[in-house]
């Protein structure tokens, strides 16, 4: 069933100043909570043990110690492009918390728009028959591995995973489906794999700048299309050759990787923090040709609608912006002389594959108006909306 969101477009909004409280987490288990940004932020104060939680966005989630924060049940951490959940070490203890334990195996659970940093081992352990669902999520500058994985097959969309002391991804008897994902400067590998039973598949991600290897898979199988695997050390991909399918990527080699449509060239990113590319890059307009894989959103898509290589193409790279994106992203009226007006259209552009209803448009100063007070954006579709201005003095 197609899903129908609600917002409120607020256009020229002014600063807002909002003082919160506190709240210590200081007794376990935790079953039946809900944590909201008026508790915000959530001192973790021992050990705890998740049988039901919810925790709302904009939630900073602190640890006061060498913490656990075991999910044997179910945790729905479901941030918002403006308002991500954040789980960190508090800022008096200097020595680190131990990460976020995925153990049930009757419930599910989801973690989106979240930040994990800081731990002193891996930022998130997955050992359940049931896997939560990880969406637009940053694990980041953990002690271990980012996310390590273990008889689970978890999949992940618009994820970061940099910066972490060991591998960004740990696979043990496990499977890692990735969309739009970036996995970088971690200590070891990219995605690291330890048995014959794990398996690697890749979708418009990029793999580069990890410290031993991008991909390093023992005897999995490793599975990549429209994916970037560059400057990684000592090299992009160690596997079994014979589980190894690579097609329609740039992988960094002096030849090139054996598989239809890769190719060798630098992809050419505009730095190394998004790893979006430059309109020149040969990675534009070389995925895959199946329209499976077109390209919808633009930005952060370049050129035509063929897809494009890296977590910047295909249907899933609108992920990466709000709901919501507006075009252009400056208005700009001019000089416009009192008693007369001038009118600009926005393209209100939908970046999700479900419709979404703009309940009110609040406009700041008053002297703007909009000929419309409440539309629907369909599914990664646009409308217009006309904004006049019409100074008074």
């Amino acid at each position: 069933m197609m899903k129908n969101r609600v917002f409120t477009l607020l256009i020229l909004l002014s600063g807002l100043q909002i003082l919160a409280a506190q709240t210590t987490i200081d007794q376990t288990p935790v079953d039946g909570a809900v944590w909201t940004s008026d508790g915000s932020p959530y001192h973790i104060a021992t050990d705890v043990e998740i049988i039901d939680l919810q925790i709302d966005p904009g939630v900073t989630v602190l640890f006061d110690g060498a913490y656990k924060f075991d999910v044997t049940g179910s945790l729905d951490a479901e941030g918002f492009y403006s308002d991500s959940i954040y789980f960190k070490p508090a800022p008096e203890n200097p020595t680190g918390w131990k990460g976020i334990s995925i153990l049930s195996d009757d419930f599910s659970s989801v973690l989106s728009y979240c930040r994990i940093e800081g731990t002193l081992d891996q930022g998130i352990l997955i050992n359940s028959s049931e896997p939560p669902d990880i969406f637009n999520c940053r694990i980041v500058n953990n002690g271990g591995s980012g996310l390590l994985i273990q008889n689970s097959a978890v999949e992940l969309k618009n994820c970061f995973i940099a910066d972490n002391g060991k591998n960004g991804i740990l696979l043990e008897q496990a499977q890692v489906t990735a969309y739009n994902s970036i996995i970088s400067r971690n200590s070891e590998a990219g995605i690291s794999s330890t048995n014959a039973l794990d398996i690697i598949t890749l979708t418009n991600c990029v793999i580069t700048d990890n410290k031993s290897f991008g991909i390093r898979s023992a005897a999995g199988s490793v599975n990549a299309v429209n994916s970037i695997l560059f400057d990684n050390t000592p090299s992009e991909l160690s596997s079994d050759e014979s589980k190894t399918q690579i097609t329609y990527c740039a992988v960094g080699n002096n030849t090139v990787y054996p598989g239809s449509g890769n190719i060798k060239d630098d992809p050419v990113f505009t730095d190394r923090l998004s790893y979006t590319l430059t309109e020149t890059s040969p990675c534009v307009d070389a995925g895959k040709t199946d329209a499976s894989y077109n390209d919808y959103y633009f930005p952060p898509s370049l050129g035509s609608v063929r897809n494009d290589m890296g977590a910047y193409g295909g249907p899933d790279a609108g992920n990466w912006y709000a709901p919501l994106h507006i075009v252009p992203e400056n208005i700009a009226f001019g000089n416009v002389t009192q008693d007369s007006s001038k009118t600009m259209t926005l393209l209100i552009k939908n970046y999700r594959n479900y419709a979404i209803s703009v309940s009110e448009v609040i406009l700041n100063p008053a002297f703007i108006s909009a000929d419309k007070s409440s539309f629907t954006v369909p599914a990664s579709g646009s409308s217009n909306l006309n904004l006049t201005f019409t100074p008074k003095q």
